[in-house]
């Protein structure tokens, strides 16, 4: 699929998307698998990724001559895509939470409506992350970004930790247990969810949101999909 495709051309039959690395945003997937199905009828959307697209699409953006904070922009938006195609919960309900609607019912039609995949718990490290997030910028009065949260969690020493003492901090090291890629998975649902905003103009640095509050004092467990970082996963959206 490419964002092209459709300008200017009447087909309303299409009845299969196939996405064979990440899009760039989530309105960049939306616009794209809305090619399908306009003519009311079923159609499918499917999405084929690994890890290493981010991380070339990152490289594009970081080559390009955009202003600085369209690229921080453009990366976190890939971030939200990455953690869009890792979530378990229902897909239609998170683009339409994304885009600002709200429906309680499963759509009972996409991969994770209809297929148990594995997974892990994430809820400790969510309640973690946002800690971490929270606890360093009253530290330091910096915002900082997901590499250097991540760096505290796994008690990383860094010049930059030794410098603002984070070595103090109550939630230091306390991340030990998760993998790099688990914390990262992590992050990107946090931003999906909203609970965690970025000031573009600092390198991205992270900040809590009014939904923050939600996932520190709930009770109700995350799950996030357990595959690899490093294996390319099909899935039908």
């Amino acid at each position: 699929a490419t964002n092209a495709f459709g300008m200017g051309i009447d087909k309303a039959d299409v009845r299969f998307v196939a996405h064979t690395s990440l899009p760039k945003s989530i309105e960049n997937y939306v616009q794209e698998i809305g090619r399908a199905g306009r003519d009311g009828q079923k159609a499918e959307a499917w999405l084929c990724f690994s890890g290493g697209d981010a991380f070339f699409q990152k490289k594009r953006i970081a080559e390009s001559e955009a202003e600085d904070w369209y690229k921080n922009l453009s990366e976190v938006k890939q971030d939200v895509m990455q953690g869009y195609a890792e979530s378990t919960e229902c897909r239609r309900n998170l683009l339409l939470a994304y885009f600002g609607e709200k429906s309680k019912e499963k759509c009972g039609q996409c991969d994770n409506c209809r297929v148990t995949e594995k997974s892990w718990d994430a809820s400790t490290a969510v309640k973690k992350f946002l800690s971490t997030v929270w606890r360093s910028y009253e530290k330091s009065k910096l915002y900082l970004n997901a590499a250097q949260v991540i760096e505290i969690l796994q008690g990383i020493e860094t010049p930059f930790n030794r410098q603002h003492d984070f070595q103090e901090l109550s939630t230091w090291k306390i991340g030990v247990e998760f993998s790099e890629s688990q914390l990262r998975a992590v992050y990107r649902y946090l931003l999906l969810k909203e609970a965690l905003g970025v000031e573009f103009t600092s390198d991205n640095g992270l900040f809590l949101t009014d939904k923050s509050r939600r996932f520190l004092s709930s009770s109700e467990p995350v799950f996030l999909s357990a595959h690899g970082s490093g294996q390319r996963k099909s899935r039908n959206f």
